[in-house]
């Protein structure tokens, strides 16, 4: 798979092995999973578009940077939700989208899905954001955004 890029940061190697445990308890899976999110949001927004401005700081201009994209995150329900608090953090701006599944009611088969997000935008960068550690004894694949 050459659009999965797992992270082997030491950190992450080490909060992916507290988040596995079965001793952990579930306030501190939670902040695992955020502290996580922010790390790989890091990561996967390595390259995005930026355009050039100036601030006004207390001694003098400074030339800064402004995102050129609108951020669209959409988080893989369930594992993904827990996700998106952490990525806020570091783009407070960004926009939460949303898949969901209908059943039909008559035969409770899967129907059909719905996107709650704005497709019709120009200038756009959308992460889907799911986990990809389970908690489970067997080995596991190194987590990815």
């Amino acid at each position: 798979m050459n659009n999965v890029f797992p992270s082997s940061h030491p950190l992450m190697s080490t909060k992916l092995t507290l988040l596995r445990d079965l001793k952990t308890e579930p306030k501190k899976f939670r902040e695992l999973v955020r502290e996580m999110a922010i790390m790989l949001a890091v990561e996967a927004t390595q390259d995005l578009a930026v355009r050039p401005t100036t601030v006004q700081t207390p001694l003098t201009e400074a030339t800064g940077y402004h995102l050129m994209e609108r951020i669209g995150l959409v988080p893989i329900p369930r594992s993904g939700l827990g996700m998106v608090e952490g990525v806020w953090e570091l783009m407070p701006g960004a926009e939460v989208w949303h898949i969901g599944l209908y059943r039909d009611e008559r035969t409770l088969n899967q129907s059909h899905t719905t996107i709650a997000c704005p497709l019709n935008r120009p200038s756009l960068f959308a992460s889907s954001l799911t986990r990809c550690w389970p908690r489970a004894a067997q080995p596991a694949p190194q987590s990815t955004f």
